[in-house]
């Protein structure tokens, strides 16, 4: 049995492609291709589009050289969705919340959201170097997500960074897809550009994952610091004005993580404590 609580029924949420989708096999999302669509898109003649079905006489009557003219529509397609997930040991923080949880939620959710559009679902998890045993190829499975979930709920993260998404990105085929890219990003801002830079071809959302007790600092008293990727302590001496300093210091991080997105053109997406559907549907149609 999981040592950790098992979630409610994932929650749908309902997300959108910025562009339109070159994907051959029917879907939900606007594409390029023609097909049996309700998207009109114009005329072109027979000898271009051969549908006999679509003809259009008064097409033909406007066109100056007399062409035969048919319809043209565009087919709705599909877009393989995939996470490229941080399992390393900063994942493992618990405070508030527990952050492989609120993966596990955001995981199980998507992957029932791909599943209603009719889009195929991937995952790759990834501390040191992309884990064999959280990698999950594109499938239409309904099932695999809950599945995925279990197995986030039940890891221990331990690994000592956070690189192996890197060597994920690296492999990444090159068709076009979404990509949710899902840390609580806490690495170098260097990195998170060489993982967006790697990431161009596709399109992406940074989600970042964050406790809010991680940013909660006693005013007064004497605390040990752990790293849990590093080992690292120390020990602070606590007064009112430290404490200021470390919490403008979260606050001034992830303005330079949200700054670091801006020039790829992104916005990153913050889950704060807990997964609520409603707070990634607001951020693709908000």
């Amino acid at each position: 049995m999981s040592p950790h609580p098992v979630a409610a029924v994932p929650q749908l949420f309902h997300y959108r492609l910025a562009r339109r989708t070159r994907g051959l096999n029917p879907g939900a999302h606007p594409g390029t291709q023609r097909g049996g669509g309700m998207e009109f898109r114009g005329h072109a003649s027979l000898l271009t589009a051969a549908d006999p079905r679509r003809f259009d006489i008064a097409a033909g009557l406007r066109d100056p050289f007399r062409q035969v003219m048919v319809r043209v529509y565009t087919q709705r397609g599909s877009v393989p969705v995939r996470v490229i997930a941080d399992l390393s040991a900063s994942m493992g923080f618990s405070g508030h919340c527990r952050k492989m949880d609120l993966l596990a939620d955001f995981t199980a959710s998507l992957a029932l959201s791909a599943h209603r559009c009719g889009d195929p679902f991937a995952f790759t998890g990834c501390d040191s170097t992309p884990r064999e045993d959280f990698v999950l190829p594109l499938t239409r499975s309904r099932a695999a997500g809950a599945a995925l979930a279990v197995k986030l709920r039940d890891l221990e993260p331990s690994g000592v960074d956070s690189m192996g998404l890197l060597a994920a990105v690296e492999q990444m085929p090159a068709a076009r897809a979404l990509v949710f890219l899902v840390s609580d990003f806490h690495f170098s801002l260097d990195a998170v550009n060489a993982l967006l830079a790697g990431l161009a071809l596709h399109e992406v959302v940074p989600v970042v994952l964050r406790d809010s007790a991680e940013e909660v600092t006693p005013r007064h008293g004497i605390a040990r610091v752990y790293d849990p990727e590093t080992a690292a302590e120390r020990t602070l001496l606590l007064r009112p004005a430290l404490a200021q300093r470390l919490k403008q210091a979260a606050a001034s991080r992830d303005l330079a993580l949200t700054r670091a997105c801006a020039a790829y053109g992104l916005t990153p997406l913050f889950l704060r404590d807990r997964f609520e559907a409603d707070t990634v549907t607001r951020y693709f149609y908000g």
